[in-house]
C-alpha cells in the first residue's frame, strides 16, 4: 500500500504501543515511514514504545529477481536516509532485515545458509559503515531472519550457532557498546518443505519447526500457516498458526528457560560443528570478493 487510508485500515485497533508492528514489504520505505508518523501523530501513539520492523533487504531481492529493483548503490543511500530519519521517529525499530531464510528455501543447508547471510550481512554493514553510519546503529537496527526446517536438533544448533558467528563477525566491526556483540535472531517457517497433496500434515512441521526456534531462544519467532505456500491463507489456517504458538508457550512453556538445550552433548557439538564448517564458508566467500562477487563468478546461485 501506499496511500493513507490503506494504512488505517490496516492497523486500527492495533495498539501500537503494546504490540509489535512488522511490514513484510513495501514498495516505497521511505514513503511508509512517512504514512506512520502521520498516523502515529494523529492517534497520539508514543513513538518511542513502538516496536515492530521493516523488512527492508534489496540482497534479497537481488537474489530472487535476478536484479536490483534500481541500484544496490542507491538502496544503500535510501537506507542511509531510513536510520536516520528512523532514530526519533521510530528508535525501537528494526530497519534492515537480512533474509537468510531465501538460501534455505532454495536448497541450501544449514551451513550455507549461516555463511550466505553471514556474508549478506557483512556486505550491508560495510557499505553502511563507509556511508557515515556507526556500527552500532547498524547493529541496533537490524535483525538476521532463519529458517525453521524440519530436522528438528539441526535447526536447534543452527540458531545456537548462529549466535556464535554473528559475535565473532561483529568482533571485527568493533562495535562500541558489547550488547551490539548480540544478533536479533527472527525465525520463520520452512517453505519447501511444505506439502501440496497432504496439506494437514504441514501443521506438524510448523509444531515441530516452532519447537526448534523456541528451544533455540529465537528473538522472535514467525510460524505460518500450513497452506500458505499455495493458497492465501483463510480464517480457519492462520486461527492455528497463532495458536500453534499459544500452546509453546502457554502449555510448554518453553518461553520460561533461557536456553533449554545447554549442556547436551550431542546439541553442543553439533552447534560447534555447524558453526565452525560455516564460518570456513563465510571465509571462503569473502576471499572471493563478498557475496556480490561471489554470485557474479557462480559460486552462489541467484
Amino acid at each position: 500500500f501506499v496511500k493513507y487510508d490503506e494504512l488505517k485500515t490496516l492497523l486500527e485497533g492495533i495498539d501500537m504501543e503494546k504490540v509489535a508492528i512488522h511490514f513484510g514489504g513495501a514498495v516505497s520505505f521511505p514513503t511508509l515511514l512517512a504514512l506512520l508518523k502521520k498516523y502515529m501523530a494523529e492517534k497520539e501513539v508514543d513513538a518511542t514504545k513502538v516496536k515492530g520492523s521493516f523488512n527492508f533487504d534489496p540482497l534479497s531481492y537481488f537474489l530472487i529477481k535476478g536484479e536490483f529493483y534500481k541500484s544496490f548503490e542507491n538502496n544503500i543511500e535510501e537506507l542511509v536516509k531510513l536510520m536516520a530519519d528512523m532514530k526519533n521517529a521510530l528508535p525501537q525499530f528494526k530497519i534492515l532485515s537480512v533474509n537468510a531464510q531465501h538460501f534455505h528455501n532454495a536448497g541450501a543447508t544449514a551451513i550455507q545458509e549461516l555463511a550466505f547471510g553471514l556474508s549478506s550481512t557483512v556486505e550491508y554493514f560495510s557499505r553502511l559503515v563507509e556511508s557515515g553510519v556507526s556500527i552500532d546503529e547498524v547493529a541496533e537496527k537490524s535483525q538476521f531472519t532463519l529458517a525453521l526446517g524440519s530436522s528438528y536438533f539441526v535447526e536447534i544448533a543452527k540458531i545456537r550457532a548462529a549466535r556464535i558467528l554473528w559475535t565473532r563477525m561483529m568482533e571485527g566491526f568493533m562495535p562500541a557498546k558489547e550488547e551490539n556483540l548480540k544478533g536479533y535472531i527472527h525465525t520463520v517457517s520452512s517453505e519447501w518443505n511444505k506439502s501440496v497433496y497432504d496439506p494437514y500434515v504441514n501443521m506438524l512441521r510448523t509444531t515441530t519447526e516452532g519447537m526448534s526456534g523456541a528451544i533455540a531462544a529465537s528473538d522472535a519467532m514467525t510460524l505460518t500457516a500450513f497452506d500458505t505456500t499455495f493458497k492465501a491463507s483463510d480464517e480457519f489456517s492462520n486461527r492455528i498458526a497463532r495458536n500453534q504458538q499459544h500452546l509453546l508457550k502457554e502449555e510448554s512453556h518453553l518461553d520460561k528457560v533461557m536456553d533449554p538445550s545447554a549442556g547436551s552433548y550431542y546439541i553442543e557439538q553439533l552447534t560447534q560443528s555447524i558453526a565452525e564448517e560455516a564460518w570456513k564458508l563465510f571465509l571462503e566467500v569473502e576471499n572471493k570478493g563478498g557475496l556480490l562477487k561471489a554470485i557474479d563468478k557462480g559460486f552462489i546461485s541467484a
